[in-house]
């Protein structure tokens, strides 16, 4: 088995592009979390032509973030995990814990 990493932790002072990207909003605390850390490294393989990211919500809640977009949505996000979908610098969708088929979908919209 391979230690490469898909999903990039994303952090409060990096600038990202979210052209095509998909952003977990989670917590180390987080259960829910945790276990779909797995399905969501799998998912990160399979479409690599997306951007995966990983981002700590108490992080950027303690610590001031250069991504006004990622700010956004780490404050409206309620349950975690939220999975948001990007398609040129825009929100395509979210789904709130993880579900394969929702999921699914919403990569098909950023590949189109």
């Amino acid at each position: 088995m391979s230690d490469k990493t898909y999903v990039k932790k994303l952090k409060p002072h990096h600038q990202v592009s979210l052209d095509h990207a998909v952003v977990k909003v989670g917590a180390k605390w987080c259960e829910a979390c945790l276990k779909s850390a797995d399905s969501y490294e799998k998912m990160a393989k399979k479409y690599s032509n997306i951007v995966f990211y990983d981002v700590d919500a108490d992080r950027f809640d303690k610590e001031k973030s250069m991504m006004k977009d990622i700010n956004k949505i780490v404050k409206k996000t309620k349950a975690m995990p939220t999975f948001y979908f990007f398609r040129e610098g825009k929100v395509v969708g979210s789904v709130e814990g993880y579900s394969t088929s929702k999921f699914k979908m919403y990569l098909a919209a950023i590949e189109a």
